[in-house]
């Protein structure tokens, strides 16, 4: 979906693989799924957010998480989705 509507879309298979990223390139936000596999979910926000504290970040099948993290629960729509995203893009166009 991400890919069809013109967003670059990179996969990384572990939280631990997602921090290596971050610390290497710029992105623009970050998607999480909220069971991820080796670093837990809240250290790999937290070192994310250390690193890229304006990075926004998502986290899929979460409840709400916290203050600065969007959440979209799962089963997820589509739309919870598509909102999430677009909040994104309004966060990066109101810090210009």
């Amino acid at each position: 979906m991400l890919r069809d509507t013109g967003y670059e879309v990179e996969i990384a298979d572990y939280p631990s693989d997602a921090v290596q990223r971050v610390l290497k390139s710029a992105y623009n936000a970050l998607i999480m799924d909220s069971e991820p596999f080796g670093l837990s979910l809240g250290n790999a926000v937290s070192i994310i957010k250390s690193i890229r504290p304006d990075m926004p970040v998502v986290i899929i099948g979460e409840a709400p998480y916290s203050a600065d993290v969007l959440s979209v629960k799962e089963p997820i729509d589509l739309e919870d989705f598509k909102n999430a995203i677009h909040a994104i893009g309004n966060m990066a166009v109101s810090k210009h």
